[in-house]
């Protein structure tokens, strides 16, 4: 199962897109946001879609059918971000193999590319951490063109 290049994830119209505008908080004191952050806006944009599914991430936990940690992650910064900007954050690639997901995420401000990345996770059983097929639902979602 391979990654997205960056070129991969620099093509192509998001299948799901999280729009917000960055808050003061954060930004370093260089005035650039602080690069882990990237990988805060890739979760907020994989739970959005998570919900916008039908599985909204916090009704999903309670409900302890599933769990999908990270197995890896990864970004890379092409511009910089700075409070004030609105960005989007699309979910541009995905890719199954049996209970593991990769998603691939492109972050923009306006017509900018500020970061590509991926995310990997595995569907477990939260009981125990044993792999479980996910739901069939959602992986037609997430690999609807």
């Amino acid at each position: 199962m391979s990654a997205f290049d960056r070129a991969a994830l620099l093509q192509g119209d998001p299948v799901f897109e999280h729009r917000f505008t960055i808050p003061f908080q954060h930004v370093d004191a260089a005035g650039i946001v602080f690069f882990a952050r990237v990988l805060d806006y890739f979760h907020d944009t994989y739970v959005g879609f998570l919900a916008a599914c039908g599985h909204p991430l916090p009704r999903v936990l309670r409900k302890g059918e599933w769990a999908a940690p990270l197995l890896h992650c990864e970004a890379d910064y092409m511009a910089p971000l700075r409070f004030g900007d609105s960005v989007g954050c699309g979910i541009v690639a995905t890719q199954w193999s049996g209970s593991k997901l990769i998603v691939g995420y492109r972050l923009t401000n306006g017509d900018v590319p500020s970061a590509v990345g991926h995310t990997v996770h595995l569907f477990v059983d939260p009981r125990d951490m044993s792999r479980v097929p996910p739901p069939e639902d959602l992986v037609a979602r997430f690999t609807a063109p």
